[in-house]
């Protein structure tokens, strides 16, 4: 149920980002959408035209120059299907008047954004729900193990270590399984969706700025290993921190 809510996020999430061109389209051209649209099918249909009668001048010799031709002709011929498409299949349902177009657009925004907001809070109430009850019973199945021990094995282990595992790492330990289940499941779905508006818009400075892709990894693996050495830091702190509590409790008996 988690990775449908996340995909239903992302899709929205894509969607409220690629629906702002047609707001700056509005806003700062002259043309509506419908003008925008057909200028472009015009445009698409003078370069396939273009295309077409340069490749058929091209001879059997240049056949590097064929194939760039050749791939700026499907280009040409796929921006045109997609504006076809959205004039004939979209543009039915937008209004002539650039004020009621952004007024429209802003109303599918709001809607978009009110679903993904009630999507998220479903998906961090059942992961939510899902984790605390992981800890609940592993808190529970720790302390039955813990009662089962005889007092010098609890005295070497010592009090305060078993009251930071039941207490401080049991609750870091949450932290993990909530953001396994919600951000590690639904921010690279939003990172996709992003990516694929992206490459609709324009494949290739996405495809050029994926380049640094290895160097952001990179940055995360090192940013990892700091971390969990901070993590680890941190659970001996705690475990101090309690040290230091139950001998200051024990001492005003």
């Amino acid at each position: 149920m988690s990775v449908v809510c996340a995909v239903v996020i992302s899709v929205l999430w894509s969607l409220n980002l690629s629906i702002t061109f047609p707001i700056v389209g509005v806003l700062f051209e002259n043309d509506s959408l419908h003008q925008y649209v057909d200028k472009e099918i015009a445009e698409a249909r003078n370069q396939i035209e273009t295309y077409t009668g340069n490749l058929n001048k091209l001879g059997e010799e240049h056949i590097a120059e064929k194939a760039r031709m050749q791939r700026k002709l499907t280009d040409a011929s796929q921006r045109l299907l997609l504006q076809e498409w959205i004039r004939s299949a979209v543009l039915p349902f937008v209004p002539q008047d650039k004020f009621k177009t952004i007024l429209c657009i802003l109303c599918v925004v709001i809607a978009a954004s009110t679903v993904k907001g009630i999507v998220t809070y479903v998906q961090e109430l059942l992961v939510g729900g899902m984790v605390q009850a992981t800890a609940n019973d592993i808190r529970r199945h720790t302390f039955d193990n813990v009662m089962k021990l005889d007092y010098q094995s609890v005295q070497e282990v010592g009090v305060s270590q078993l009251t930071s595992r039941l207490t401080n790492d049991v609750t870091e330990m949450s932290l993990g399984l909530h953001m396994f289940g919600v951000h590690l499941i639904r921010e690279p779905l939003k990172a996709v969706g992003c990516v694929v508006a992206a490459l609709m818009f324009n494949w290739r400075l996405t495809c050029i700025s994926m380049l640094i892709l290895p160097l952001i990894g990179l940055l995360f693996y090192r940013s990892g290993r700091v971390l969990r050495g901070a993590a680890r830091n941190t659970m001996q702190t705690m475990s101090g921190i309690y040290h230091t509590v139950s001998e200051t409790l024990d001492s005003t008996r």
